[in-house]
């Protein structure tokens, strides 16, 4: 809505997933999620938990992503979504290039915010 970057992390289970979000130069979360993502009230976080070392990969990844970003290493920020499970030791990434925007996207394209009103 303020047109600022985000780098979104999160992990669930022993899955984890980390994108920087860049206004008009990436799709925005709602572009690649319908619905806000759950409070863990859903069984996915109350049946598997949170594995720590997903949270502790999950958030170097995130960590490392700003440092670029502050540090003025702009194009070093990854316009890739990545995905780690870290039991079978996959990592997939996804293009996160503005090309990839759901055109209808109501946040960044219609710019209405409805998840973020009370």
């Amino acid at each position: 809505k303020q047109n600022l970057p985000w780098i979104f992390a999160g992990a669930v289970g022993m899955q984890g997933q980390v994108a920087v979000i860049l206004p008009g130069e990436t799709p925005c979360l709602r572009c690649l999620l319908d619905s806000p993502p759950s409070q863990c009230e859903d069984s996915n976080c109350v049946q598997n938990g949170v594995f720590g070392p997903a949270v502790s990969v999950m958030a170097s990844l995130q960590a490392m992503e700003a440092i670029k970003f502050l540090g003025g290493c702009y194009r070093q920020v990854s316009r890739r979504m990545i995905k780690i499970d870290m039991w079978t030791n996959e990592i997939q990434q996804f293009d996160m290039s503005i090309e990839n925007r759901n055109s209808r996207c109501p946040c960044c394209v219609l710019q209405e915010f409805e998840f973020l009103e009370p």
